[in-house]
């Protein structure tokens, strides 16, 4: 925060806007669009909430052009998130033997009836997580960390461990990151590395499919939104 006027922050009740109140409203609001067209989709449909403090640093005519700006972008307003509305992690079921999960249904598109398991927090090297199912992270996936799912893999944040999507032999599987680096990537019975070549640039969201036998990366947008010098490359 000491650099940047706004950071968004994934969690399972929805992305939070946080700001910097040493920072003019004008860097806010810029921050705030610079970083929702950095994300080129990402967030469209997802519930968004100011942080508990921005009452007291902005307006209501300034919060309500921020409110507005989100929506522009097809963000989806909720309540604001304050002390009822903390975050915990659930230690019930399946999702009990990994501090930060929590089941899910309706987080990702459910029209096979596939069960989402939700991880609130980043992981760390040497976590390890499987789910009979669709997983989303919200955080980061650091490396030496483990994501294993039978259905789509979600990280709202770094993918830079290891993945592996359709694990029960689901070609159909994705997956999809803010920041897709991974050390190694795996769909089904399909596996790549990481690419030696640096990224330049800011980092965008991108999917991982399978693609006539091969690992194929893409930008996670539209094909009428996707702005050009953004080629599909291979993994393999």
């Amino acid at each position: 925060m000491a650099e940047e006027a706004i950071s968004i922050k994934g969690t399972r009740h929805g992305l939070v806007i946080q700001l910097d109140p040493d920072k003019d409203f004008a860097q806010i609001k810029e921050g705030l669009r610079k970083k929702i067209e950095s994300a080129r989709g990402f967030f469209t449909g997802a519930e968004f909430s100011f942080q508990e403090n921005v009452r007291n640093t902005l307006s209501g005519a300034q919060r309500h052009e921020l409110e507005t700006l989100c929506l522009e972008f097809g963000l989806v307003p909720q309540q604001e998130v304050g002390p009822k509305r903390a975050y915990r992690n659930s230690k019930s079921g399946a999702a009990g033997e990994y501090p930060g999960l929590i089941p899910t249904n309706g987080l990702l598109p459910e029209e096979d009836g596939i069960p989402c398991l939700l991880l609130d927090q980043s992981m760390r090297s040497g976590q390890r997580v499987e789910y009979q199912g669709h997983i989303t992270v919200m955080g980061d996936v650091n490396p030496g960390a483990e994501v294993v799912a039978t259905g789509h893999i979600l990280v709202m944040g770094n993918l830079r461990g290891i993945a592996h999507a359709g694990a029960s032999g689901d070609a159909g599987a994705t997956i999809v990151a803010y920041h897709l680096a991974p050390k190694q990537l795996r769909i089904a019975g399909v596996v790549a590395r990481s690419s030696e070549q640096k990224r330049t640039g800011e980092p965008f969201p991108e999917a991982a499919s399978i693609r006539q036998g091969r690992i194929v990366v893409e930008p996670f947008i539209t094909k009428t939104d996707r702005p050009p010098g953004k080629k599909t490359h291979v993994r393999a």
